[in-house]
Formats: structure tokens, sequence, C-alpha cells
């Protein structure tokens, strides 16, 4: 199975999420991992992985071609990004034009589409609204595209 691990900021695959995300990945030796990156980030990842750089812009131009051949998509990348801009939503658009099968979005945490949850904060409404976009894309592809959220709670231990 071929992956793709992406991640915004410099810290999200050595952090608290995303290193455990990639550290499993790695174990699995049935997936092919990829991992994909700001041009601009001094992260440092396994000589055994195929990395991708784009620009900090992050454009759909780059990452549909970086989402080419891939079979999943894991999004890995900060709660800022969400509400910065439309990134999450060029993720998913770029995800459906390359043919992705299933997109991981950066949620985990709590279930973002609960509206009670959203009304708590802007935070939430916001992945809340992207969600809303991932399911709207997902029913329209007619089961061409999926996608996994993984609702494990707020978290608090920080």
């Amino acid at each position: 199975m071929s992956l793709l691990y992406t991640y915004a900021n410099s810290h999200q695959a050595t952090g608290s999420v995303g290193a455990p995300i990639l550290s499993g990945f790695l174990a699995e030796p049935s997936f092919n991992v990829t991992i994909l990156t700001r041009a601009t980030s001094k992260a440092t990842f396994p000589p055994n992985v195929t990395i991708k750089r784009i620009s900090d812009a992050f454009t759909l131009e780059e990452l549909t071609s970086a989402f080419q051949g891939q079979d999943a998509v894991v999004v890995a990348t900060s709660t800022a990004q969400v509400i910065q801009g439309n990134l999450p939503f060029r993720f998913i658009d770029a995800a459906v034009a390359a043919g992705v099968k299933r997109l991981v979005p950066s949620e985990y945490g709590i279930d973002n589409l609960d509206p009670l949850a959203r009304k708590s904060s802007k935070v939430y409404d916001a992945k809340g609204e992207m969600l809303d976009y991932l399911l709207k894309k997902a029913e329209e592809s007619k089961g061409a595209f999926t996608w996994t959220s993984f609702v494990c709670g707020s978290w608090m231990d920080w």
C-alpha cells in the first residue's frame, strides 16, 4: 500500500502526535511510506523514506501532483493550519483530483461533527466545517474516495 504522510510544520513529524504516527507507519513493512514536507523545513527523517518537498504555499497543483499514485494520505498538520487558511480543503481537493482512495485528515481529538463541540470552540467549528466538506466530497465520489477520522477525545493532558 502506497501511503503519503504529510505535515505543514517542521515539528509535526517529531511532535507528540506526528512522531508516533510516523513510527507506526514505518514499522509496518507492507506500507510504502512517502513524506510530504515544506521545502524550507529543517526536519530530518529516516534515510530509507522517500521525501517529497513542495513550496511552503502547498498549492493545489503541487499537492495534487504529490498525491498521484498514493492509496492513502495521512495528514498531521497543526490546528493553526485549520484556522488560518484553507489548507485542509486543499488537501481534500488534491486527494480527490489525484484519485487517492482514503484520506485521514488532521483530526485526532474530539468529534468535530458534534454540534455541541463545534459551539464550544472556533477551532472545533473550523474542523467541523472541514469534515462537512470531506463528507460532501466522499459522497460525491460514490465510494471512490473515503476518509477516516480518529476521535480519541480532547488532548487535556497537554
